[in-house]
């Protein structure tokens, strides 16, 4: 899931590896740049090129600022989800949910070893029984705390399972402000670029 959600941020899988080696080697993360950033340029560019007192020239650089905009808007959308989503979701992964699965491995390892000493007791024979029976119980005893420990780490699950919650809530919401922001632009853009046309227009009309 939580590469999914990062191929979703950055669909590059390039630059999602070059991301990562700079987040590992590095003590900060060089500003994200989205295809959005170089066509923004581009537009504005060659607006600039046709003339930005021209209508297409002027619409040209209308929509090359906007996209710029969006890549902001997007930036900002990501650097959110990293902090408030991805980093407390690899952190648990990486950390509490390791631990979990190592200590269930260990328990299923006691039990199975009290299993064998159950399994030794049945057939001991007199002599050796009491041996075993001492055996048994220092068996069952690492197995109890075992047991203890691992109920302990499942237990702590449900409250990281709210906070987990209260993350992925985070994430919507930014998921919605993203979209909603990204909207706004997009309206604004459109209503610039019809008074350009008009202007356009009106000054070829005799």
């Amino acid at each position: 899931m939580v590469k999914q959600m990062e191929a979703v941020l950055q669909p590059n899988p390039t630059v999602r590896a070059e991301q990562a080696i700079h987040e590992k080697v590095q003590a900060f993360t060089p500003s994200r740049q989205f295809e959005t950033d170089f066509l923004g340029a581009m537009m504005i560019s060659a607006g600039n090129d046709f003339g930005s007192t021209t209508g297409y020239g002027s619409a040209l650089v209308k929509c090359g600022q906007t996209q710029q905009k969006l890549a902001e808007a997007k930036r900002q959308f990501v650097d959110v989800v990293t902090k408030n989503y991805i980093q407390p979701l690899k952190s648990f992964l990486d950390d509490d949910f390791k631990t979990i699965l190592k200590e269930r491995k260990l328990l299923e390892t006691k039990r199975l070893d009290l299993d064998v000493v159950k399994n030794k007791l049945k057939r001991a024979r007199p002599e050796t029984k009491e041996a075993v029976e001492d055996e048994l119980r220092v068996v069952q005893v690492e197995f109890d705390r075992q047991h203890e420990t691992t109920r302990l780490l499942l237990e702590a699950v449900s409250s990281t399972q709210t906070h987990h919650l209260r993350c992925l809530q985070n994430f919507a919401e930014a998921e919605m402000n993203y979209y909603t922001q990204c909207y706004q632009l997009m309206k604004e853009m459109h209503a610039q670029l019809g008074v350009v046309s008009g202007a356009d227009s009106a000054v070829q009309s005799p």
